[in-house]
């Protein structure tokens, strides 16, 4: 919870500063628009006869402040996600999780795949029996039916066996990018924590 609260006003002083830097750069860009006025005044020109001139120097007195806010906003922006995401962390169990996220995709795509087989079967089964009932001398109707409702369940389970990989996949590749974030994250703030 210590942590929580020092990485909290961390954040804090790097919002206060990019505001701070916003207003330094308001404060030399209105120093720098009021000097070339005089500048102009003085030699009889307007503003708008050297206005390149002009943008350029305002930009040249301002940009490096803004820059600087920029960034500051940017680290506390960082350090936010950091916090949020190392909240979660603590909350959930670290070597549990991974494992949960990995085996619910998984068991969805059992699940599916042995749904997909009990259909089979009995899409297998009954259409076995409504041949065998409606047309017992035609054979070749039964054979043919028959070797659909396989070709049914072959597909099926092939289908079940590609969801079954890919949930698998796609779970193995959440769990090495969460953790890889959570190790990236975990530097960051260290680093951050021990300037």
């Amino acid at each position: 919870m210590k942590k929580t609260n020092s990485i909290s006003a961390l954040v804090i002083v790097f919002y206060v500063l990019a505001v701070v830097m916003i207003g330094v750069a308001i404060y030399f860009g209105n120093d720098a628009f009021k000097y070339v006025k005089e500048y102009a005044e003085g030699y009889g020109t307007s503003i708008s006869d050297m206005m390149g001139d002009a943008i350029g120097y305002i930009c040249n007195a301002a940009l490096a402040y803004v820059v600087y806010a920029i960034i500051f906003f940017g680290i506390a922006q960082l350090l936010t996600k950091a916090n949020s995401i190392l909240a979660m962390l603590a909350e959930a169990k670290p070597a549990e999780q991974p494992a949960a996220e990995v085996a619910a995709p998984a068991e969805e795509a059992v699940e599916a795949e042995e749904a997909t087989e009990e259909a089979s079967e009995e899409a297998t089964e009954e259409a076995s029996e409504e041949a065998t009932d409606e047309a017992s001398e035609e054979e070749v109707v039964v054979t043919e039916i028959e070797d659909a409702a396989e070709e049914v369940a072959e597909e099926a389970a092939e289908t079940a066996e590609t969801i079954v990989e890919t949930a698998e996949a796609e779970a193995s590749e959440v769990a090495d990018e969460v953790v890889e974030a959570a190790e990236e994250i975990a530097d960051e703030v260290k680093k951050a924590v021990e300037e």
